[in-house]
């Protein structure tokens, strides 16, 4: 179970990059980068010491259609509808996630890259409604994914 820091406000987008803020905050670019707790963003309770992981919770950013692309090198876990509806949302690197929720980027119309090497669980319909949802691009006997987890 993960605490919670921060609430989720307006349309899901985070808040825009201000002088020389670059991370947790969405930049004129429309690119996100995760790297700490912040909105939508929490640790999990599981952690211990500097070891901790991320968990973007669920809605988090959902229905921001200015994020084009997010990159999340410390994230684990991605919960449910984390990223749906984020419809200008092109390219996603996520790192060391290994986890992906139901529908966490489902209706993101135009998600054209997706880097998760470490992903071993995706939730059902995860990729639903995007390019991935009809193409096999994972080899899914490497993966614990449920029925329908990529929409097909």
């Amino acid at each position: 179970m993960s605490m919670m820091f921060s609430a989720v406000a307006g349309d899901g987008c985070p808040n825009q990059c201000t002088g020389a803020q670059t991370e947790n905050c969405l930049r004129p670019s429309g690119h996100l980068e995760i790297t700490g707790v912040g909105k939508g963003v929490t640790i999990d309770s599981d952690y211990s010491g500097n070891d901790y992981r991320l968990v973007v919770f669920s809605s988090a950013f959902s229905g921001c259609t200015s994020l084009t692309s997010v990159t999340m090198p410390k994230v684990s876990t991605i919960d449910k509808d984390a990223f749906f509806g984020c419809t200008s949302l092109k390219t996603v690197s996520m790192p060391k996630v290994t986890e992906i929720d139901m529908r966490a980027f489902a209706g993101c119309t135009s998600l054209t890259w997706v880097h998760m090497p470490k992903v071993h669980t995706i939730g059902m319909d995860a990729f639903g409604g995007t390019p991935y949802s009809t193409t096999p691009w994972l080899d899914k006997t490497a993966l614990k994914v449920q029925y329908s987890s990529l929409g097909c």
